[in-house]
């Protein structure tokens, strides 16, 4: 690691705990229909759990990738998020698609879209306060089209559960960001990356509703510097024979 002296590593645990606070408040109160919340929030967790156990103990990237889509792929057919991504690009085109074909690309592309935006904010966390400031300013990209969905009530189940993502992950970014300032006093390790990306892509997901395409390239478009980081960052190594899972200092922030 380049810091110079030890620095404690579980500032995500911070995150995760104010993220989990919010969302159960608002469950609580019924501003949000639980059944669409609750397995978000546990996957969430589960994730975060996964985090702290590498940021403790090290585990291997390969496993840390097969156990996180295995988490997220349970979330998704549960809460069926990002099942007919293919059906909202086909069907204003007047393409048919048979249902079970659609419904298995939409499943596969949604799982690549999360963990994508999983690894992509983990790829972030390499200098003070960069991970927590870039995903504050993509909450509140996602919470202002969350809002402008909901001004024109684009679905009574939906908007209050990404208007309510959106600012809990805002308000847990901002919380920490005090102390992750440079120099930080404490990282928030894969704890708090991995669950920062995992609110970013279900949210991206969510945004697929009623099968409108528009609104996930908006999200996407919010989400684009981790998105460019990442796939600047596997090119790189691809094109100089390392794994893709090995650790460079030639991010695009490394290289700003």
């Amino acid at each position: 690691k380049p810091h110079a002296r030890p620095t404690p590593y579980l500032g995500g645990a911070a995150i995760c705990l104010g993220w989990t606070t919010a969302l159960v408040i608002s469950m609580a109160r019924g501003t949000v229909d639980w059944h669409l919340l609750l397995p978000i929030l546990i996957g969430g967790v589960a994730l975060a759990v996964l985090g702290l156990v590498d940021d403790v103990r090290r585990v291997s990237p390969k496993v840390r990738l097969a156990v996180g889509a295995v988490i997220i792929a349970a979330v998704m057919l549960t809460t069926g998020a990002g099942l007919d991504l293919v059906g909202s690009i086909a069907r204003p085109l007047g393409i048919h698609v048979p249902p079970a074909l659609a419904h298995s690309v939409s499943f596969v592309v949604g799982l690549v879209i999360v963990l994508g935006a999983v690894n992509s904010t983990n790829l972030i966390d390499g200098l003070d306060g960069l991970c927590t400031g870039v995903t504050a300013i993509i909450s509140l990209g996602f919470f202002l089209l969350a809002m402008h969905l909901a001004a024109w009530g684009f679905s009574q189940t939906g908007d209050p559960v990404r208007l309510v993502l959106a600012i809990a992950m805002l308000g847990a970014a901002l919380g920490f960001l005090p102390f992750n300032f440079n120099p930080a006093r404490i990282f928030m390790g894969d704890t708090g990356s991995v669950l920062l990306g995992y609110n970013c892509g279900m949210l991206i997901l969510l945004f697929a509703e009623r099968s409108i395409f528009r609104w996930v390239i908006g999200a996407l478009m919010i989400f684009a510097l981790p998105i460019f980081d990442t796939s600047l960052a596997m090119f790189r190594r691809w094109r100089a024979g390392r794994s893709i899972f090995e650790g460079d200092r030639s991010h695009f922030y490394d290289q700003l």
